[in-house]
């Protein structure tokens, strides 16, 4: 089981790597953040809080971005919340 501070860094640490996908996923398709929010219906400030590493995830708005390219997403409940 899991410390508070190791979920929170995991957390912390899975915010990041979806944040790089998403950057990595816009620069592939040559795709702005406003088209990409747009696109998927999420607030452009979650896009870009996301790809700096930062924010809270939401797995819906998740759901959202990965649809629009159409990706599917795989993520272990250890990573995004409290134990």
């Amino acid at each position: 089981m899991l410390d508070k501070k190791t979920s929170i860094k995991n957390r912390k640490q899975t915010i990041r790597e979806i944040g790089q996908q998403i950057y990595e996923l816009r620069r592939q398709h040559r795709i702005s953040l406003d088209v990409l929010s747009h696109k998927a219906n999420v607030p452009p400030i979650i896009i870009e809080r996301w790809e700096i590493g930062k924010g809270y995830l939401d797995l819906y708005y998740l759901y959202l971005i990965a649809a629009a390219f159409e990706k599917r997403v795989v993520i272990r409940f250890e990573d995004v919340i409290d134990n």
